[in-house]
């Protein structure tokens, strides 16, 4: 028998609700396993605390105004409790949806910015899911150093909006 068992059962044992045959099993088991017999005289001495206490006496008539609260009050309504689950799931999806369209009509990119005419070739190269460093191929190709710098000045001045970025 595992431990755990043997604590349910001896749990069991204190409400009278044990069997013989699983008496005698938690009895040879708590022979054996000195934690089950620890953890059993814990909660006797648990039980035996709880059983010498004596608790006090409810007031005079404390049954009769129970009872005469509990009619008072009125039962629970599983509708009415919906509903207002309802109107708060209502409101947070309505919220939700003016948060996204806003977010769409304020945070989308300008059509201007992505028209062509404001693009560099390599932007639009890459629009076009084509290689933009095709084109800097024959610039890293050419022999000397100052063939190199001439190719990049030139294709410098050809962009078409003569806005140029740079970057530290």
């Amino acid at each position: 028998m595992k431990c755990k068992h043997a604590e349910k059962l001896i749990l069991r044992s204190f409400d009278f609700r044990l069997s013989k045959v699983d008496q005698e099993c938690l009895d040879r088991h708590q022979d054996s396993c000195g934690d089950c017999r620890r953890i059993k005289d814990e909660y006797d001495v648990i039980l035996g605390t709880l059983h010498s206490t004596r608790f006090p006496e409810p007031k005079p008539y404390f049954t009769e105004r129970f009872r005469a609260r509990l009619k008072d009050t009125p039962a629970f309504d599983p509708f009415a409790a919906g509903k207002a689950w309802i109107l708060k799931t209502a409101s947070v999806i309505a919220f939700s949806a003016v948060v996204l369209s806003a977010g769409m009509i304020f945070l989308s990119p300008d059509p201007a910015v992505l028209s062509q005419e404001n693009m560099s070739d390599s932007e639009i190269l890459l629009l076009k899911n084509l290689n933009p460093f095709q084109e800097t191929r024959t610039v890293f190709e050419a022999g000397s150093v100052e063939n190199k710098n001439m190719m990049l000045i030139f294709s410098a001045l050809g962009d078409k909006n003569g806005l140029r970025k740079y970057f530290p």
